[in-house]
């Protein structure tokens, strides 16, 4: 009996040794299990927080891209107003300073032309002016001495006068050849005008063909500028699909790193469940298994750290990459703004030409009234010899007389108010157009010869 006692008691003591160790197991079974799940709980908490960095990483990446890619099509417009608008503010200085230069060399050679015509004229109305003199003396001789021969009727003066006479005719020979070699140098100068008529005539003929070819040129230019066109909207399309491309391209990458990311998780997520297995199979090897957790997280974060340096890279080749096609583009732009900036040179020249032409008409307009206008004659208070002549020769009131020459028409006006003033009034009408006023054989103005004119 006692000892069935001492037996119950060893087993009684024994059993209650074995629900401590039991119970000390189930504790530290329950604390290992804790332990567990809450280095789950650290690691699903570390996954979910580099998920979310990892995200917040993706979504500044497509933001930055975005704004890099705004930034550089504002860039793009930007460089191509510049480009355009320095080609075309040079381009227009180039035209204006040609075309200026141009027309004031044809108003300048215009000018030398009208000067050497008029230079020309006024010789020939000083050969005239000559001619008049020559017989007005002429004429006053033959009264002088018709006078002498009537006031004396002595024998010696009559033989005097008679020498005089044949002396008289002798010098109308002298001056009928003198006029002859006259005529024929005038009619030397009809043949030359002639000459430079028929000259300014295919001078005119030549511009006139040069307008022609002009025209084939500005249609040529047009289609030049329709295929510069078509070349500029197929450059904007291949623009356009290359950043299409770009686009699709890093679309691509993006969906290939996280299909890496997701490959990589699940890989993470069966080493994890791995690891608790064999947490399950070993318990004793919590210590190396803690570490081996640890140094899986070291790896873990050594990768995340190498993805990071790879993005960064990558960020770094894809600026390269837009600064390489930003250099391209800017040197497209140059090319699209000279090729848009040569499409207008024609129009904008035309333009400018016909607006420096018109101030070139008004200064030349301008040039011709004011030598129209020089220089007026103004009315003497005392009559003169030429004056008093005309007055004795005749009658009050307008005498109209007209003379036809080979290369001018001359019409005169003698205006008679009073006794002992007579003025003559000249209009000189050239062949080739130009028209010419004098008062007393000298210049004036056509105002000055349609005033004093009128009865």
């Amino acid at each position: 009996l006692q000892r069935k006692q001492e037996l119950a008691a060893q087993a009684e003591a024994e059993a209650r040794k074995q629900r401590e160790a039991e119970l000390k197991e189930a504790k530290r079974l329950e604390e290992e299990e804790k332990l567990r799940m809450q280095l789950e709980a650290e690691e699903l908490a570390r996954q979910k927080k580099a998920e979310r960095e990892l995200e917040r990483l993706k979504a500044d990446q497509e933001l930055a891209a975005q704004k890099e890619a705004d930034q550089m099509e504002l860039e793009a417009e930007a460089i191509l107003a510049k480009e355009m608008k320095e080609r075309e503010d040079r381009m227009k200085a180039e035209i204006e300073a040609k075309v200026k230069k141009e027309l004031q060399q044809e108003l300048e050679l215009e000018l030398q032309q009208k000067q050497l015509a008029e230079q020309a004229e006024a010789a020939a109305e000083a050969e005239f002016e000559r001619q008049e003199e020559i017989k007005q003396r002429r004429k006053d001789a033959e009264r002088q001495q018709k006078l002498a021969m009537m006031e004396s009727r002595k024998r010696q003066e009559l033989e005097a006068w008679e020498r005089k006479q044949e002396e008289i005719e002798r010098e109308f020979e002298a001056r009928k050849i003198a006029e002859e070699a006259a005529a024929k140098k005038a009619e030397q100068e009809r043949i030359e005008h002639e000459a430079e008529m028929a000259q300014k005539a295919e001078q005119a003929r030549i511009a006139a063909e040069r307008n022609a070819e002009r025209m084939a040129d500005l249609e040529q230019r047009r289609l030049r500028e329709e295929e510069k066109r078509q070349r500029q909207l197929a450059l904007a399309e291949e623009w356009k699909q290359m950043r299409a491309a770009a686009e699709e391209e890093r679309r691509k990458q993006e969906l290939e790193a996280d299909a890496e990311k997701k490959a990589r998780a699940e890989k993470e997520k069966i080493a994890l469940e791995k690891q608790r297995e064999e947490e399950k199979l070993r318990r004793e090897a919590e210590i190396a298994e803690a570490r081996k957790l640890a140094e899986d997280k070291d790896e873990f974060d050594r990768k995340l750290r190498e993805e990071q340096e790879q993005k960064r890279k990558e960020e770094i080749a894809l600026k390269e990459e837009n600064y390489r096609n930003k250099m391209a583009f800017e040197k497209k732009a140059k090319e699209l703004a000279q090729s848009t900036v040569d499409s207008d040179r024609e129009a904008y020249e035309q333009e400018v030409r016909a607006k420096l032409g018109q101030e070139y008409e008004q200064k030349r307009a301008e040039i011709y009234a004011k030598d129209a206008e020089k220089p007026v004659t103004t009315p003497e208070a005392k009559p003169n010899q030429f004056q008093m002549d005309l007055a004795e020769r005749y009658p009050i009131g307008i005498t109209e007389e007209s003379e036809l020459m080979h290369n001018r028409e001359i019409k005169r006006l003698i205006v008679k108010r009073k006794e002992g003033l007579a003025n003559q009034y000249s209009r000189v009408k050239w062949n080739w157009g130009g028209v010419y006023y004098f008062k007393n054989e000298q210049s004036t103005s056509k105002e000055i010869y349609d005033l004093e004119t009128k009865w």
